[in-house]
């Protein structure tokens, strides 16, 4: 398990193997999914199939995490007003490529 803080939004970003996941979350379907993320008890939780992981993928759900953190927090985003969210999608993007790609053994 690897995790970071979202400053701002005081919620925590928690990624767990693939195997913590299914043990925490057993209700969530997992039939043909390589990636998942949910928000349980004010945080933010994912995971990946490391055999599929990818630059896409991070973003993808890292794209539900700014989603979840945005809801929890009553923070409104919209395609006009979007900066905001754009600043948290980068953050929480490059903090799981970074923990992802390191916790796989690649490289930048």
């Amino acid at each position: 398990m690897r995790y970071f803080r979202v400053p701002i939004y005081n919620r925590a970003v928690v990624i767990l193997s693939w195997n913590e996941y299914k043990k925490k979350f057993p209700r969530e379907n997992f039939e043909n999914s390589y990636a998942q993320t949910t928000f349980f008890e004010g945080d933010v939780y994912m995971t990946f199939d490391l055999k599929r992981l990818s630059p896409g993928a991070i973003a993808h759900e890292s794209l539900h995490a700014v989603n979840f953190i945005f809801e929890s927090a009553g923070v409104d985003a919209t395609p006009t007003h979007d900066e905001h969210q754009a600043y948290l999608l980068g953050f929480i993007y490059q903090n799981v490529y970074d923990i992802m790609y390191k916790k796989k053994g690649s490289k930048k």
